[in-house]
């Protein structure tokens, strides 16, 4: 290869989300002599990855539409970076703007890739609009991909084409670690015998966090020693806040964690939770079976993340129903938690077989330029 195949990936930001940590696992693995990553976010802010990008070698393009939402600004901006940048791959994860986008790249010599990472909307308004204004891509004239196929069936439509681009983490990142486990009980007050709880993931709807506040509800009430731990932000974090601190029976039992570095929190956690409405892909069920942590899983989430025997899927509905499963798990946690670290890095979703996936893609799409 005589020079780099540059890459543009489409996001709306670079924050602390799931298909970012995708994008960054990716990015240093990948080999950088031969790939050049470049990021284009919707926001005038600079992005949590920003700094690790530029160390990498890749450069981040920022259009303000999504701070301001003034077409015009927007249009002006996208146009120069599209004149005085060349790129030979534009991968898109994200689709809110690529109205905006698409119709300054039809004319030029690159390919396109529109990747779903979602299994539905949400039931909001902005979820209406997002999803009216993903509809402008043509699927059929792009590269297809989608990181599970309730996820693929969903944007492409269930006779649409695409194929399955896997998800991926650092695997060995997440071995369970007792030292960190005993740092963090001692960080947040938690003795030794108490039954910890955890979930990882930005406060908003689709993640139902009124639903495990239910949970926590049902096992003060049956007299559970527990501690239920959020680690996210999002629009619904201060909500959820009030709502626990309103609540005699389970503020003394709910922690609030730093978000940044989550590796070592799943091992403080003796189940991870994960009760959200849908999701892509989740990454979070591939950390948590890693590190050796047993899981609970709504059952709208797509099995392909089934890995381990130490996951289990329930309906989403009746909290009664996820605390007699926590209860009854906890009375057969795993002693030996690394065991299962083994079985994700043999997976295609370890970083290493997912970047070569992923590469011998880019090679054959670039081939078609």
């Amino acid at each position: 290869m005589d020079k780099k195949i540059k890459v543009l990936h489409v996001v709306v930001d670079m924050g602390h989300g799931g298909y970012e940590n995708y994008l960054m696992n990716i990015f240093r693995q990948i080999d950088r002599t031969k790939f050049e990553f470049n990021f284009l976010v919707f926001k005038g802010h600079r992005c949590y990855f920003e700094d690790e990008i530029e160390s990498l070698g890749g450069k981040v393009f920022h259009c303000t539409y999504s701070d301001d939402f003034k077409l015009h600004r927007a249009k002006k901006q996208l146009r120069e970076i599209f004149n005085n940048n060349e790129f030979d791959i534009v991968h898109y994860h994200s689709h809110y703007y690529s109205f905006l986008t698409l119709p300054l790249l039809e004319k030029k010599n690159v390919q396109i890739i529109l990747h779903s990472h979602n299994s539905t909307k949400e039931k909001t308004l902005k979820g209406r609009i997002v999803r009216l204004l993903s509809k402008y891509p043509s699927r059929k004239k792009y590269n297809n991909l989608a990181c599970s196929n309730v996820a693929g069936e969903y944007f492409f439509g269930k006779k649409g084409k695409f194929t399955i681009c896997p998800n991926c983490i650092q695997t060995e990142g997440f071995l369970f670690d007792e030292k960190a486990q005993n740092e963090l009980m001692e960080k947040y007050s938690i003795k030794n015998g108490i039954l910890v709880l955890g979930n990882i993931g930005r406060f908003a709807p689709v993640k139902n966090h009124n639903f495990m506040i239910r949970i926590a509800n049902e096992l003060s009430t049956r007299g559970v020693d527990y501690k239920l731990c959020f680690c996210g932000v999002g629009v619904l974090k201060d909500k959820i806040i009030n709502q626990v601190q309103s609540s005699e029976a389970i503020k003394n039992n709910v922690i609030f964690m730093e978000t940044g570095d989550v590796r070592k929190y799943y091992s403080l956690f003796d189940i991870f939770l994960l009760p959200s409405f849908s999701e892509g892909f989740p990454l979070t069920m591939l950390e948590s079976q890693a590190s050796g942590c047993y899981s609970l899983a709504s059952n709208t989430i797509t099995n392909e993340v089934d890995l381990t025997p130490i996951i289990k899927y329930l309906e989403i509905g009746n909290p009664k129903v996820w605390a007699d499963a926590i209860v009854e798990a906890s009375k057969n946690l795993p002693k030996d938690r690394k065991q299962f670290n083994e079985a994700i890095k043999n997976s295609i979703y370890d970083v290493k077989n997912a970047c070569e996936f992923l590469v011998n893609y880019y090679l054959k799409i670039y081939g078609n330029k």
